[in-house]
């Protein structure tokens, strides 16, 4: 076939599409007819019935591709519901002949944002497959739609699982980790790995010390003295501790837990021991591997201090609203009476906490002491 013959043979795209509208042809007669696969003929029919015969005769006219009709109804279905898509499918077909296919893309895509306010794409609806015919390996499928803020909240949760199954799996892909790690919890609500150790500081008292309930102890010697005062001459350098030691009814107890107030050149590690995840209230990324975000934004005079320093994810470091003046995202701030970081979603919605329960945070605001 010479070229110009077969350039004539795709500008009759159309009037092929317009036949098989108006006679109802089906794809198995196309499929013997024109000598094509199945699925194309089954997609040639399809894409005939999106077109009215009004539309299609216009198409006709202007000699358009099958390829310039298959990018019409793809870009004329990303309109939201309240557009008026045939009229933007003609639109569409007589601005087709003034540019190649590309261009013609591109012009499309402008064109369905502004219909749709300024959002290119529709939000596709919520849809969770789970198939019921087991493939040969008696494998059934399953697939979801998940929001971006969910789907990094899952993975995050599903990482510290996935990572404990390899470790006794070596053979198991990072994939397979994660959806093994997934099926796990689905169905046992358990990782079922075994646990994993998270760091603490622990300053065993004397064995002839004793605590008292308002926060001093007697040593050996009879001086009492303050505990939060002997934890910072103890281990100044670590940052946060738990004194474990016997109570006045001689019982083993952790009976105080402080923050150091020395300050060391490890403030991002400190605050992972005071945290242990991602301050954001909806986030399990580990604080260790997080980034050393300031409350106070560096841009509005925020200083690089321990004080003001908090673990953030990279995708939540990213989304805070710096500006406290700006709240659009929900910006990071600190409890004024516990000082621990919550998330303040906008103005005028209260702190949010979610601190890990084994993390230095909750043990310093004195939540399990005296449970």
């Amino acid at each position: 076939m010479s070229y110009t013959a077969w350039t004539t043979a795709q500008r009759s795209g159309a009037a092929l599409l317009l036949e098989l509208r108006r006679d109802n042809i089906p794809a198995e007669n196309l499929e013997r007819d024109a000598g094509i696969d199945y699925n194309r003929a089954k997609h040639l029919v399809w894409l005939a019935k999106q077109f009215e015969l009004t539309h299609l005769k216009l198409a006709k006219h202007y000699q358009l591709s099958t390829d310039q009709l298959d990018a019409i109804n793809k870009y004329v279905n990303r309109a939201h519901s309240g557009v008026d898509k045939q009229a933007l499918r003609e639109e569409f077909i007589r601005k087709a002949p003034e540019c190649v296919l590309r261009d013609l893309r591109g012009w499309m895509a402008q064109r369905v944002t502004q219909e749709n306010g300024g959002v290119d794409k529709r939000m596709p609806p919520a849809r969770f497959n789970l198939g019921t015919t087991p493939d040969a390996h008696g494998r059934i499928h399953f697939s979801g739609w998940l929001m971006q803020a969910q789907a990094h909240m899952l993975r995050n949760r599903l990482n510290n699982d996935a990572r404990s199954l390899q470790a006794t799996n070596p053979d198991l892909t990072r994939i397979d980790a994660l959806g093994q790690a997934a099926i796990n919890r689905l169905l046992t609500g358990t990782p079922n790995t075994t646990p994993t150790h998270e760091p603490c500081f622990i300053l065993p008292l004397d064995a002839d010390t004793t605590y008292f309930a308002d926060g001093t102890i007697a040593t050996s010697d009879g001086a009492l003295i303050n505990i939060h005062n002997l934890i910072n001459e103890k281990i100044a350098d670590y940052g946060y501790t738990i004194a474990w030691g016997l109570n006045e009814q001689g019982h083993p107890t952790p009976v105080a837990a402080a923050r150091i107030q020395h300050t060391t050149p490890w403030q991002k590690y400190l605050a992972a021991i005071e945290h242990l995840t991602c301050v954001h209230p909806h986030c399990d990324h580990a604080a260790i591997t997080s980034q050393g975000h300031h409350i106070t934004a560096w841009s509005h005079g925020g200083p690089t201090t321990y004080d003001n320093l908090a673990p953030l994810c990279q995708y939540h470091n990213r989304r805070n609203s710096d500006n406290p003046n700006n709240n659009t995202n929900g910006r990071i701030e600190k409890d004024p009476e516990t000082g621990i970081p919550g998330l303040r979603a906008s103005p005028n919605q209260p702190l949010e906490h979610r601190s890990h329960r084994k993390s230095m945070s909750i043990w310093a605001t004195g939540y399990y002491l005296g449970r």
